[in-house]
């Protein structure tokens, strides 16, 4: 099969400073992919490229064996994206942030939906305002699985979270997202709190200042 995610000598700058110094990397369907690099290292530029977010200097990336920038609504429509800081329309109530992100989907589980509000112990009139950080992760989260994208692309799923929480909310997101048809359900995480990822990940990349350090299977690396 081919990947779904297919990047080739990627390079990205930030006027004179080069962010990523021809990154590569291939991520099979089913998998779940762990980018694993400290603060800074490139990750989340990595993603915006990914998104058509960031146009790369030089390389190549594919998302399901297409060019985002040329093929960006066919992209995205297959696809959840969860960044490292989530907004919503502040006079929006749990139940209207759902219902709005719905609007926009072919596919919406309602019954994932019920089950992760009760999990994550939220309630639909809940105004999105007063939510903190780590409950609009939730709810972005939740909005992201009940689509049930081909891919999932998450960049720092657990920042804002109590740490004592962590490692069972990631368990609950992943899980529910590939419960249905796992097969053809990718994960793409990206962080650098690599234990908190211990039995989830298929397979890793670390990257350092732009540039892959190493990229194993998860089994070989234990």
């Amino acid at each position: 099969m081919n990947p779904v995610i297919e990047i080739r000598d990627l390079v990205h700058r930030y006027g004179r400073s080069e962010a990523l110094h021809g990154l590569s990397l291939s991520v099979e369907p089913g998998r779940c992919y762990g980018f694993f690099g400290r603060n800074g290292a490139g990750k989340t530029t990595t993603i915006k490229c990914l998104l058509n977010l960031l146009r790369p200097a030089s390389g190549t990336v594919r998302v399901f064996g297409l060019d985002p920038a040329r093929h960006e609504a066919e992209v995205k429509s297959r696809l959840a994206y969860v960044p490292d800081f989530v907004a919503f329309y502040p006079w929006m109530s749990v139940r209207e942030a759902l219902d709005y992100q719905a609007s926009f989907r072919t596919r919406w589980n309602r019954d994932t939906e019920v089950l992760l509000l009760r999990q994550f112990r939220l309630e639909p009139n809940q105004p999105t305002s007063g939510l903190s950080k780590g409950q609009r992760t939730q709810l972005a989260l939740i909005g992201a699985i009940c689509a049930e994208p081909e891919l999932l692309v998450l960049d720092e799923p657990t920042a804002g979270l109590d740490p004592l929480v962590r490692r069972e909310f990631i368990q609950t997101v992943i899980g529910a997202y590939q419960s249905g048809d796992a097969d053809k359900r990718t994960v793409f995480v990206s962080t650098h709190l690599i234990s908190e990822f211990e039995g989830l990940i298929d397979e890793f990349t670390i990257i350092e200042e732009g540039r892959e350090l190493l990229t194993m299977n998860a089994d070989d690396a234990r």
